[in-house]
């Protein structure tokens, strides 16, 4: 980080402090920055008619501000207006190319997509889930990284096991966990079993490479040789159980289960009963995916889960 940009930084830290202490900003004297810094306060704080006056405050100041879009849709998803709310997360998509950090692309599409679940819009749902995937895929393509064709992973995993999968294959995140998640819980669902493995294990292998990469930086020594090793080595290191909690990684080993189970092939089926074993005997304490694991383990059933849900 440059020494401007960390001094930035503490100026920001600094004024906002000084806003959390009850001090007033006049939206017509104070910074455009900081007018949007206050109208983010006052949403968080549930004064949602201010926050708006700051943000159109902000708005017209700057243009393009794809920033202060996204968050007059956030005003307006909070206030019940969910088609005005659209329009705006899609008005912030249109000039994204604006934005201070590329990244929060995938925070504004994360946002489309829960209100397309919220008012039962499934097929945009969908939709938007392949967009956040597409955009993560553009990014890697842009990095020169090579892509791995997600079928030539389910290819690995029947062949070889999760073991060999994981040993074999690195995939850098670039935003796009979450999505694969979704995606391949949605299409469980609708009962594309293979387009949903494709889906779970694109996203298994990027959060296992990262809890890799956390490790490697650790211990340059360290080789993944089992699931069940690097799980243990998870619970050592609070900053990966963390991590693995929030990326839902036993519950993507949970769901690809289901996908095989579901598929009525033995080698499949073989795979899933693996990798639920896994999970029942490693994973955390008081986890659901522990809970439900066991439970196929002794008696599959059909669990439908939840198009949105966390570890």
């Amino acid at each position: 980080m440059s020494g401007k940009r960390r001094c930035a930084i503490i100026l920001i830290a600094v004024c906002i402090g000084t806003i959390t202490n009850g001090q007033e900003i006049d939206p017509e004297g104070a910074p455009t920055w900081l007018i949007f810094e206050k109208g983010k306060q006052l949403f968080d704080s549930g004064e949602f008619g201010e926050s708006l006056l700051f943000f159109r405050t902000a708005r017209g100041r700057r243009s393009p501000f794809p920033e202060v879009e996204y968050w007059i849709g956030r005003v307006f998803e909070a206030e019940g207006e969910l088609s005005l709310a659209e329009r705006q997360y899609l008005a912030a998509l249109e000039i994204a190319q604006y934005l201070e950090t590329p990244d929060d692309e995938f925070v504004i599409r994360y946002q489309l997509a829960n209100l397309y679940i919220i008012t039962h819009r499934y097929s945009k749902y969908e939709q938007s889930l392949d967009d956040i995937i597409g955009l993560e895929r553009s990014r890697r393509k842009s990095a020169s990284i090579i892509d791995i064709d997600p079928q030539l992973l389910v290819e690995t995993l029947l062949g070889r096991g999760l073991d060999k999968l994981l040993e074999l294959y690195r995939l850098d995140d670039y935003g796009g966990v979450e999505a694969y998640f979704r995606s391949g819980v949605y299409r469980y669902r609708r009962g594309f079993f293979n387009r949903a493995a494709e889906d779970l294990i694109y996203g298994i292998v990027i959060t296992s490479t990262n809890i890799l990469d956390y490790l490697l930086d650790r211990d340059p020594e360290y080789r993944f040789s089992t699931i069940e090793s690097m799980i243990v080595d998870i619970t050592r290191h609070r900053a990966l159980v963390d991590y693995a909690q929030s990326m839902g990684f036993f519950g993507q080993i949970y769901a690809l289960g289901l996908s095989l189970h579901d598929s009525q092939d033995a080698r499949r089926i073989n795979l899933a009963r693996d990798m639920w074993r896994v999970i029942s005997g490693y994973g955390p304490k008081g986890s659901p995916w522990v809970v439900k694991s066991r439970l196929q383990l002794a008696s599959p059933f059909a669990d439908q889960l939840g198009i949105i849900f966390t570890d």
